[in-house]
């Protein structure tokens, strides 16, 4: 935007940055960032090819550009020799690098964190069926409920009868709200201090 072209498609890769992007593993996707050199010289470190980062055209991030295509090819075998579970357990976690497995919609909700936060409800309108939905910090979900119905919320544990043949809004709370901070004044905002003694004048009266 600063220099007023249009950049073209890279899919999941950056412009400027190299390596910025999604790698394919033996059996799935991880996306992986080096900053800067330095952490290029980690990723390096993770990945065990310490001959990389002494390479001369990988070694800043220019040369890296320029080569791009020489260095992803390097990169991306190297992934495929093991599962997104190893990398990301046994090599990138705790390593400080910008890292993260790129998961299906299943994975999503099989996540321990998800689970331990209940972040999923199921909307139970009947016996026989079963709405999946997020617990966000409220959720409003409109219902359309055709006879009496007994609905339960896991997180937080709540039930209510509602009457038949209405379109009603289901307000479902997650766990834990988010935080609200009290809004702050910027010193642009605050009113001038004075001192007690002073009196305003007006210079047209002087």
């Amino acid at each position: 935007m600063a220099v007023w072209c249009v950049g073209s498609l890279s899919g999941t890769s950056h412009a400027s940055i190299v390596p910025y992007q999604a790698f394919p593993t033996s059996d799935g996707h991880i996306v992986v960032a080096a900053m800067n050199d330095n952490q290029f010289v980690r990723l390096c470190n993770v990945l065990d090819t310490p001959d990389l980062a002494a390479d001369a055209r990988f070694g800043t991030n220019p040369n890296r550009v320029a080569h791009r295509d020489e260095l992803i090819a390097i990169l991306t075998e190297r992934f495929k020799e093991r599962t997104t579970s190893e990398w990301v357990t046994d090599a990138f976690e705790g390593s400080g690098l910008a890292f993260g497995p790129i998961n299906s919609i299943a994975q999503v909700f099989d996540d321990p964190q998800v689970q331990h936060r209940n972040m999923v409800c199921d909307l139970r309108p009947s016996p026989c069926v079963i709405f999946h939905t997020l617990a966000l910090h409220t959720l409003v979900t409109w219902c359309v409920i055709r006879d009496c119905t007994h609905i339960v919320f896991p997180s937080p544990q709540t039930a209510m009868w509602v009457p038949c043949n209405l379109m009603v809004p289901v307000i479902v709370s997650a766990p834990k709200p988010l935080r609200r901070f009290p809004p702050t004044r910027s010193a642009h905002t605050r009113p001038p201090t004075r001192s007690p003694t002073h009196t305003p004048t007006n210079p047209m009266m002087s």
